[in-house]
């Protein structure tokens, strides 16, 4: 629809202020990117690149002027000549931007553009976006189902659910302070442990869940009774092996959040292990937790085995109905 390639069944698109509904795709100067390059095969890189000026009626030294600096841009300087099956899909992914922005467009489509390429070559053109959209000062919009590459590219991430906006913020809001229970399940594996607002006073809450009570700084506005969920971030939980602290193991010098649990499964992923663990006291609950891969290489831990999560600290977000709150742990369980 911003392209113009759909219609609108309702409300408007503007760029910059200005309404592009009604203005044909080839108007709109707002060129996309697709995720299989679409390049022309029987035209060579140079070819390829001018053809938007071509289509415009430019003159042939203007347009092969204007494709050979957009391949500098990218950094396909010297390449003109070549055939886009001479080139690595890396370098075919440039030929595709190249011709994108040769006519210096207000607005750039990617569409999962780079969704078709290798996961190294993927994190370089990542930073080759960043460059180009510094250079060119245009909006970028970018659609990808690559979370990492969203937070990594991004100033503004906008989080759809069956055409509906969940939340429109930055990479740091959308990841540490989601709006919905959608974005929270959706971006960050983070853990949602549902309770109820059992107390209030002056300037704390106690939250009654599964595992015990939190007793959290409370928000100015009464909450008693109402329906709440806690979403905590994986690598805010840790495991300790629940034989060690029967024999004896220091408990940690403040009170946090404890409970007995078990491993359900393990996966590695290089500098973390992911572990998904069970709750005794509430076999329905599952849990993420992230540790450093390095400290559980000599010790990892493996399904069934029995341990007890604990609270590494940190503050976890609260969510009610449609509404968010940052929470401040003061102590973290009592009973359960």
């Amino acid at each position: 629809m911003i392209a113009g390639l759909e219609a609108l069944s309702e409300g408007k698109i503007s760029f910059f202020g200005e309404s592009v509904v009604g203005i044909p795709p080839y108007r709109r100067d707002c060129p996309m990117v697709f995720q299989h390059f679409a390049l022309f095969p029987h035209l060579n890189v140079i070819e390829n690149v001018a053809f938007p000026l071509r289509m415009r009626g430019e003159k042939r030294s203007e347009r092969s002027e204007a494709a050979e600096k957009a391949l500098e841009t990218v950094g396909l300087a010297g390449l003109g000549g070549r055939q886009p099956n001479q080139l690595s899909g890396g370098q075919q992914q440039r030929v595709a931007l190249a011709r994108a922005i040769v006519a210096r467009p207000r607005v750039l489509l990617l569409d999962e553009a780079l969704g078709s390429l290798d996961a190294a070559l993927r994190i370089e053109m990542q930073a080759e976006l960043r460059r180009l959209q510094r250079v060119l000062g245009c909006a970028v919009i970018h659609v990808t189902h690559d979370q990492s590459e969203a937070m990594a590219m991004a100033d503004r991430i906008l989080v759809l659910n069956a055409g509906r906006i969940e939340q429109l913020a930055s990479p740091q809001d959308i990841f540490s302070r989601p709006a919905t229970r959608f974005v929270a399940r959706f971006v960050g594996n983070n853990n949602l442990i549902d309770g109820r607002v059992a107390s209030m006073s002056k300037d704390e809450m106690g939250i009654e869940t599964p595992l015990g009570t939190f007793v959290c700084l409370g928000p100015s506005r009464d909450m008693n009774g109402r329906q709440v969920t806690l979403v905590i971030r994986p690598d805010a939980l840790r495991l300790v092996d629940a034989r060690s602290r029967e024999s004896g193991t220091p408990k940690p010098d403040r009170p946090g959040l404890q409970f007995p649990a078990r491993v359900v499964g393990a996966k590695y992923e290089g500098a973390s292990v992911t572990y998904s663990v069970t709750s005794e006291t509430e076999p329905t609950l599952s849990l993420s937790i992230e540790e450093n891969a390095f400290v559980r290489a000599m010790n990892p831990y493996h399904p069934g085995d029995e341990v007890i999560v604990e609270w590494q600290g940190g503050s976890p977000h609260l969510l009610s109905g449609d509404r968010s709150t940052d929470l401040e742990v003061r102590q973290t369980h009592e009973g359960g």
